[in-house]
């Protein structure tokens, strides 16, 4: 099980970890800033901003922007979410806000009333690769040495405009 499941059943919470906790009947008002994650089952009317994972759990109720890492909501958040991995928003949450992530996980059940944007930045290291002209050509000259042949019995001109790599038979 992973960090998300275990947070939510408060596996994560004790007192010798190193992550906040915000108990049941806690209300605060105000900025609300943390390094380590933080798990909140009370009620925050603010903002909030982690540099690692925020739990809003079963018990909690949030309204307040917030900027972190990862975001697992279980309970009522209002606020627009920003996460820079993922927010996952579990079968009892109510969610209320726009929200922009690379990874958004919508269990079956929950409630989300707001839009969302996919960060396309926090993909791009995702991405394979475009293949270049430089590494076609040595694909093309290993498979002249292990066959004997051009692929497809062609030899082929590599030509490279404004960054598109064609290929035309020679």
């Amino acid at each position: 099980m992973g960090i998300r499941a275990s947070a939510l059943r408060g596996d994560d919470v004790s007192a010798d970890d190193s992550c906040a906790y915000l108990g049941n009947g806690s209300k605060i008002s105000g900025k609300l800033l943390f390094e380590e994650a933080v798990r909140i089952d009370g009620q925050v009317d603010g903002e909030i901003s982690d540099n690692d994972l925020v739990v809003i759990g079963y018990d909690a109720i949030v309204t307040a922007p917030l900027k972190a890492v990862s975001v697992v909501i279980a309970r009522k958040m209002s606020g627009d979410i920003q996460a820079s991995k993922l927010i996952e928003i579990h079968p009892t949450a109510k969610v209320f806000g726009n929200l922009a992530t690379p990874v958004l996980v919508v269990h079956d059940g929950a409630l989300f009333e707001g839009h969302c944007t996919m960060h396309i930045e926090a993909q791009v290291d995702r991405k394979v690769p475009p293949v270049t002209a430089k590494a076609s050509i040595i694909v093309r000259q290993a498979q002249l040495q292990v066959t004997g042949r051009m692929p497809f019995n062609q030899s082929f001109a590599h030509t490279e405009t404004f960054g598109k790599v064609t290929d035309a038979p020679m």
